[in-house]
Parts: C-alpha cells; sequence; structure tokens
C-alpha cells in the first residue's frame, strides 16, 4: 500500500490527485483527503498562493503526527477538529494510525488570485507542491487568465480580506470566484469551479495537469519506467507491423 494523504476534503483535488497518480503509474496507491489550515484564509493573492500549499502540508504532518501518538493539542480546538476529522476519514478508508508509517507523499494545492505580468487583470492561478521521502517539489498550473472587467471582484475579495484580518467582525472573507458566482447566477457549488463554466475545461484538469508535471520531478524514476515501456511497446508494434509486411 502507498498511501497518499491530500490536503483538502475537496472532491476537485482528490479527483486530480487521483489522475496524476494513476498517470504516473505510481503502484497500490490509497489516496485520502483531510481537511487542512492553508494559514492565508480563503483568497490567497500573490505569493501567498504557494505559501498556502506548502503551509497545507505542514499542517498535514502536525494532524497526522498527532493521530499517529494518539494524541490532542491543548488550547487549540480547531486543529483539535482537524484532527478529528482527519482520524475519522483515515478509518473510513480502512487506515489505522500505525499503518501511517507507510506514507508515500503529501500532495497540497492552492488556489490564489496573481496578477497578469503584462499588468491587465489577474490569473486564477493553483500552486501544486508535492512532498515525498522529506523533500517537496512545486509548481503551478497553465492558469484562468481573468480579464480586466473582473477586477472589482477582486478587489472586493481583497477588501474583504484585509478587513477581516484587521478585526472587523462584520466582514466575512470570500474568494473573487464566489462573487462573480453571485452576480452571474452560479451556485456555490459552481463557484468551486469557475474554469469550468468561464472556459468549458474542468478545474481538476487544470490541477490534474500541474499535479503531473511536478509529479514527474518527485518521482523521476516512475517517470523513467513509464517512458521505457513505452518505447519498449512501441518497438514491439514496429517490429509487428515490419512482420506482417
Amino acid at each position: 500500500m502507498n498511501l497518499i494523504i491530500v490536503t483538502s476534503k475537496g472532491d476537485i483535488k482528490t479527483e486530480a490527485t487521483r489522475a496524476c497518480v494513476k498517470a504516473l503509474g505510481i503502484p497500490d496507491p490509497v489516496i485520502v483527503g483531510i481537511k487542512t489550515d492553508s494559514g492565508v484564509g480563503d483568497q490567497p493573492f500573490g505569493e501567498e498562493t504557494l505559501l498556502g500549499a506548502h503551509q497545507r502540508i505542514d499542517d498535514a504532518k502536525i494532524i497526522l503526527d498527532h493521530i499517529r501518538k494518539g494524541t490532542l493539542p491543548e488550547n487549540n480546538p480547531k486543529l483539535q477538529d482537524r484532527i478529528n476529522r482527519a482520524r475519522a476519514r483515515l478509518a473510513e478508508a480502512g487506515i489505522t494510525p500505525e499503518q501511517l508509517g507507510s506514507l508515500h507523499s503529501i500532495f497540497s494545492m492552492e488556489n490564489g488570485l496573481i496578477k497578469q505580468a503584462d499588468g491587465t487583470g489577474y490569473n486564477n492561478r493553483c500552486a501544486v507542491v508535492i512532498e515525498t521521502g522529506g523533500k517537496r517539489y512545486e509548481g503551478y498550473d497553465a492558469g484562468l487568465p481573468l480579464s480586466a472587467s473582473y477586477d472589482r471582484f477582486v478587489e472586493e475579495a481583497w477588501r474583504r480580506k484585509q478587513a477581516a484580518r484587521s478585526g472587523d467582525k462584520t466582514v466575512t472573507e470570500c474568494t473573487a470566484a464566489a462573487l462573480i458566482g453571485q452576480e452571474l447566477g452560479w451556485t456555490p457549488e459552481e463557484a468551486r469551479d469557475p474554469h469550468r463554466l468561464l472556459t468549458g475545461k474542468p478545474r481538476a484538469e487544470y490541477l490534474a495537469e500541474a499535479a503531473i508535471e511536478v509529479g514527474k520531478k518527485a518521482f523521476p524514476a516512475l517517470t523513467g519506467f513509464r517512458a521505457l515501456v513505452s518505447n519498449l511497446v512501441q518497438k514491439t508494434q514496429n517490429q509487428s507491423a515490419l512482420s506482417i509486411r
């Protein structure tokens, strides 16, 4: 068994991880998504995007360590809740605390808004970080460019983020996609996948493509093996074609 932890319990990120694992040929995978804290709020901006992905891995490792030891931290009810939720998710997957020692890797993904290079509009990009063997590998997806017509939603998301962080209890953080969805009549579920609605391509595909590229760096031996097998298959097919002729 190769236990793979996803630092989110959402279906989109778990689906992307599953597609990556299949593409790379990781054998006997057991994929479990758990709730983690990114530490950067609901709507990351700029460098917070990559930072959030890394901090989710940090949080996941703390959670798994507590589960392995059978402990709970004092005076931290939010972390306690994440630990209890993760323990339940692992139990549903048939994973015992003792089996956490067979952890293969941790996949983390964080979407954020990054200013486009030409200064017009923003790009909704996802940072992907994979930790395996004590090392981390990172990259970004192609991103969903947002034209300048969406700037007002981005600016409102930024305003809410700053207000909430300054202690304003009347303001709730939210993503720019949620604000866009409110105006366009999207459901909350649709707002979690703006890529599908704006481009026709599901967000999970964007994330999977990025995860595969990062996975090639994280698991070069698997990538090389699959390339070797592919070359051998192609060579065999070519030889068979020649024999038929």
